[in-house]
């Protein structure tokens, strides 16, 4: 969870008070440098911050493709469920298959339904 706020130890240039977006402690352990909050950290530039956001950046791109290819190679509960549905075919085959699922279940059919339970547990 990103937050816009850090508390970082900061040492001003000057003893003039902070404009910049900045809260300063007033009770301080420590003596060589003070602890400021600051109150937009993303704003301020920093090598952390920009990597950051590359690696954000990267990581949508490479998700959004990487869903795609799984996609288009049958893969993801949407596909396993599209071909449970079509394995019912029309409407008087559906009855039928219905009917013989009380006695036995397919090895097929058992395959998908099983595949479809993998996406839905953790």
């Amino acid at each position: 969870m990103s937050s816009s706020q850090a508390l970082t130890r900061w040492t001003p240039p000057w003893t003039l008070p902070a404009t910049d977006g900045t809260v300063m402690v007033q009770e301080n352990s420590c003596p060589e440098g003070k602890w400021a909050l600051f109150l937009n950290a993303f704003l301020s530039p920093s090598p952390g911050r920009t990597l950051d956001q590359v690696y954000t950046a990267a990581g949508k791109v490479l998700e959004t493709q990487a869903n795609r290819v799984a996609y288009k190679l049958g893969l993801g509960p949407h596909v396993i469920a599209r071909k449970i549905k079509s394995y019912f075919g029309d409407a008087k085959q559906r009855v039928q298959l219905l009917e013989l699922l009380r006695t036995t279940v397919p090895p097929k059919l058992k395959k998908l339904c099983s595949k479809l339970m993998k996406y839905s547990l953790p």
